[in-house]
């Protein structure tokens, strides 16, 4: 589903914001879940992390790149980026800093491993998720980029959105369904987006308090489709665990929803209940319109557990709470 060694140009789902000023890192610690002061040290390497709402609930997934000193570059989701533009002006008060849209001037590229340099200038920057298979990702001057066409380009960037997937790794407003999911459910802290030492941002209690509960029951995973007939999937789709009957639709608890799904690989991103998954059964579409029973053995979703996740995701019922 992927190329070894290609380089994705993601400016159609990726914008870059420039902040720049005396108080950039004291602003953006102040709202992102991470702590970005080590951007203040030479050679810092690119922080990735998430911006919350004061409900806890993801805003935006970002990426910050040190440029100079106290200056730095911002990937953010593009749909989004003129509401974080807006929402940052807003906050910004009388803080010594400016805040721009720098995506006419520069473009976030990403490279699987094993590839080279020709695409780009300079070498990027190891992706800060913790995940040695997505490579490396980082920010260049348009100038630099030498791109085949259009078509190639859109390519090379479906191919590297399926490697995501393919380990459970979610991007964007789309993917993440910003304003309602929750950072834990969609692997943010796993991921190196969250801080659980750092100074106070924007939503951090209903996070802190989940991480420190110890239980997080849904969350972020990959699924490929096994067979053709079934109900259309779609993002939105609600699962539930294969072949089992039950009495009333709208009495049943839902075991997952589609948050990402492409037909033509037959694979996406799910929200799972991660106890109906964890003896290795596979879910299947159902809609609620429907007869309950109407939808059952006519396809079915397998869920994979990704390499990366940590031994004790999914199975945080079997301990007990570290404080209540």
């Amino acid at each position: 589903f992927f190329s070894p060694g290609m380089t994705a140009l993601l400016t159609r789902s990726r914008a870059v914001l420039s902040v720049a000023g005396v108080d950039t890192l004291r602003f953006l610690n102040g709202l992102l879940a991470q702590d970005v002061a080590p951007l203040a040290l030479a050679g810092a390497k690119p922080v990735y992390s998430a911006v919350l709402d004061a409900r806890g609930r993801l805003a935006h997934d970002i990426f910050v790149h040190a440029t100079s000193d106290n200056s730095v570059f911002v990937d953010c989701d593009r749909t989004h980026a003129d509401s974080l533009l807006k929402e940052w002006t807003r906050r910004r008060l009388r803080m010594k800093l400016t805040i721009e849209d720098a995506s006419d001037d520069v473009s976030v590229v990403a490279r699987l491993p094993e590839g080279g340099d020709e695409d780009v200038s300079g070498d990027l920057p190891d992706d800060p998720r913790r995940i040695p298979e997505l490579g490396r990702r980082g920010i260049v001057q348009n100038s630099s980029i030498v791109s085949a066409d259009d078509h190639s380009d859109d390519v090379m960037a479906r191919q590297y959105m399926l490697r995501r997937w393919e380990l459970g790794v979610a991007e964007g407003g789309e993917e993440m369904q910003y304003g309602t999911s929750l950072p834990l459910e969609m692997n943010v802290a796993g991921l190196n987006g969250v801080s659980f030492t750092k100074g106070c941002y924007i939503g951090q209690e209903l996070t802190a308090r989940t991480h420190f509960r110890g239980v997080v029951r849904k969350r972020i995973m990959p699924f490929e489709l096994l067979g053709e007939k079934g109900l259309p999937l779609a993002v939105g789709t609600t699962l539930r665990r294969a072949g089992e009957a039950v009495q009333s639709t709208r009495r049943s608890r839902s075991d997952g929803e589609i948050f990402a799904y492409d037909a033509e690989a037959k694979r996406g991103l799910a929200l799972v209940r991660l106890k109906s998954v964890a003896d290795g059964t596979n879910l299947e579409p159902f809609d609620k319109d429907q007869d309950v029973e109407s939808a059952v053995g006519l396809c079915e979703l397998r869920v994979t557990r990704p390499s990366w996740w940590p031994a004790e995701w999914g199975r945080e019922d079997e301990e007990e709470p570290r404080w209540s």
